[in-house]
C-alpha cells in the first residue's frame, strides 16, 4: 500500500514539475518569438505588443523576479524603439533632419543592436528556471 502511495505521489510530482516546465517554456518561446519580430523589421508592432504582454503575464509567478523585470524591460525598450521608429519613418510625425533626428536615430539603432543581442542574454536569463528533473 505505502509503495502505491509513494508511485502515486511520484507521478504527480512529475505531473506538476511537467506543467511548469511547459508553462515556462510557452512564456520563453513568447520572448524568443518577440525579439525576432524586433530583429527582422527594426521595430515592433502594437499587436505584437499586446501579444507579448498577453502570453508573458503569468511570468511573474512562474520565475522569479529577474525574469519578471527582464520582460519588463523588453516590453519597454520595444516601446522604445516602435516610438523612435514612428518618429523617424512616419510621415506624419517624421523629423526634420537635424541634430534631434540624428539624436533619434542613433538611439534606434543602439536598441536595434541590444535587441540582436538578447537572444543569448535571454536563452542565459532562463536556462536556470528550465530545468524538468
Amino acid at each position: 500500500m505505502a509503495y502505491i502511495g509513494y508511485q502515486q505521489w511520484h507521478t504527480n510530482d512529475r505531473k506538476v514539475r511537467l506543467d511548469f516546465y511547459e508553462r515556462r517554456l510557452a512564456i520563453y518561446l513568447a520572448a524568443m518569438e518577440f525579439l525576432a519580430c524586433i530583429v527582422h523589421r527594426a521595430t515592433i508592432r502594437d499587436e505584437e505588443l499586446s501579444a507579448f504582454l498577453q502570453k508573458t503575464r503569468e511570468g511573474y509567478f512562474l520565475f522569479g523576479r529577474d525574469i519578471a523585470d527582464y520582460l519588463d524591460t523588453l516590453y519597454r525598450k520595444a516601446v522604445d524603439l516602435q516610438a523612435g521608429a514612428t518618429m523617424l519613418h512616419d510621415p506624419m510625425g517624421s523629423l526634420p533632419v537635424g541634430e534631434e533626428r540624428s539624436r533619434v536615430a542613433r538611439a534606434n539603432a543602439e536598441l536595434s543592436e541590444w535587441f540582436g543581442d538578447q537572444f543569448v542574454v535571454t536563452r542565459n536569463k532562463f536556462a536556470k528556471y528550465m530545468t524538468f528533473s
